[in-house]
């Protein structure tokens, strides 16, 4: 049997090296990791070297062959198998190339945008997002891909749901389970939709035959969530095996959000430094989940948010939005943002005024209020303010007391507002009949005949 080549003493240290320059900050790759190493390795003297060779002398002879072997399954780790009887160097492979994806997607994503910046700029570069919906494990029942750019929003979009005759032996309740959960859509044989699945496929190679290349893949990218799901649907579609999804690569759109944020915001203070986690964090809020329309089967049973025609093109509005006002964009409905979102703005604007309009009311009457003294009854008021002699009647006859005390069963707590004020106030009163009343300069007769008669009661 091949015994597994032994691991040298270059290799251990090429791992320290590594993990030294992680420490750093600095992620490199496994390749990058052993030209980097190999001059300081140079460097080194015989007894620098030393710890290293005994490393590599202790790894000889634990080398296994790759074949999978059932009767080692529940061997301890020692013998080099899971306890499925995977020989661990699989595993292990299988770690160090998704590293090796994920690194090189990370360097991938700066490249493009980095080059765009240096040409047409970031705004101009086209991005493609896609999302699937799944009846049953590698399954789909639905996918969406969406093309955007900050400058020139939503390009265009496409969508289908996706017709099974069947599903897998024992599949249905599964599969009925996960729709009532998630996207609702009826599960095989009573699903609907587009029934050739090639010719979904030719649809989506066309729509983005301009997307970004890595090597002859198109890149799309998806919420790492989903990523999964995308990458089985899209097996499935092709007819392929899991590993392999043709024509495409799909990148961590999250990933791209972060990167962008980090090259635009760069020269910022350390503190505003933008992280991974404040990207997911933005992209998770989904703030558009109730603006966004989804196909009309989700509509229908408004299941609007779970829509996959739905959710890509969110993505693409949360990107869009958040990056527009870098690049001075005037943003536009449909395009930039969703239909409706400059009225929800709006009112959140008028809400924002009033409530600041509020506070500072609030504060100007807490510190009038708290000037209260038995020697004191002048509270700081213009003899103009149109309630003054309606406080100091209030005051005279104890409806506030000398220490302000709010726990007073008859204390009126009197708010004042400009006369050119356009916002009505409401404030509490304790009175026996725990009435309110509410002051505005156009029911300016009205409210302070209402004060009188309760002065009077007191």
């Amino acid at each position: 049997m091949p015994k597994k080549p032994a691991k040298n003493a270059y290799f251990f240290y090429m791992l320290e090296f590594q993990r030294s320059e992680k420490a750093k900050g600095n992620d490199l790759s496994i390749s990058a990791c052993s030209s980097a190493a190999s001059q300081s390795w140079k460097a080194m003297t015989d007894d620098q070297k030393a710890k290293y060779k005994k490393m590599a002398a202790d790894s000889k002879g634990e080398a296994k062959t790759d074949t999978i072997i059932p009767e080692k399954a529940n061997t301890c780790r020692k013998s080099g198998y899971t306890s499925q009887g995977v020989p661990l160097t699989l595993v292990e492979k299988k770690q160090r190339q998704e590293m090796e994806n994920i690194l090189n997607m990370k360097d991938h994503i700066k490249k493009i945008l980095l080059d765009g910046k240096k040409t047409d700029g970031i705004e101009n570069i086209k991005f493609f997002v896609i999302h699937m919906n799944m009846f049953f494990k590698n399954i789909p029942c639905e996918i969406a891909v969406c093309n955007f750019s900050i400058k020139e929003g939503i390009k265009g979009y496409i969508s289908d749901l996706i017709k099974i005759d069947k599903l897998p032996l024992g599949a249905a309740y599964e599969a009925k389970q996960h729709s009532e959960k998630h996207h609702g859509l009826q599960v095989p044989p009573d699903s609907i939709g587009e029934d050739d699945l090639g010719f979904i496929m030719i649809k989506l190679k066309d729509f983005t035959r301009t997307s970004l290349k890595s090597g002859n893949k198109s890149v799309i990218f998806c919420h790492p969530s989903d990523m999964e799901n995308v990458s089985k649907g899209l097996a499935y579609l092709q007819k392929t095996d899991n590993d392999d999804i043709g024509n495409f690569i799909l990148y961590d759109f999250i990933e791209l959000f972060f990167i962008t944020n980090l090259i635009i915001s760069e020269g910022a203070e350390p503190n505003e430094i933008p992280t991974y986690a404040s990207a997911n964090i933005h992209i998770d809020r989904d703030i558009f989940d109730s603006y966004v329309k989804g196909c009309d089967e989700h509509d229908e049973i408004d299941r609007n948010t779970k829509c996959s025609q739905s959710i890509v093109q969110r993505l693409a509005y949360q990107y869009i939005d958040f990056f527009s006002k870098y690049f001075n964009i005037e943003r536009e409905p449909l395009k930039h943002i969703p239909d409706g979102w400059f009225v929800k703005e709006e009112i959140e604007n008028q809400l924002s005024t009033v409530s600041d309009l509020t506070t500072s009311f609030n504060q100007t009457f807490d510190e009038t209020i708290s000037s209260f003294n038995e020697e004191n009854i002048c509270i700081n008021l213009e003899r103009t303010n149109p309630f003054y002699d309606d406080i100091i009647s209030l005051r005279k006859s104890k409806a506030i007391n000398s220490t302000a005390n709010t726990s007073s069963a008859n204390l009126h707590t009197l708010k004042y507002v400009c006369e050119d004020s356009d916002f009505e106030l409401e404030s509490q009163c304790t009175s026996d009949d725990e009435s309110n009343i509410s002051f505005h300069p156009k029911k300016f007769t009205r409210n302070l005949n209402i004060i009188r008669q309760q002065s009077k009661k007191n």
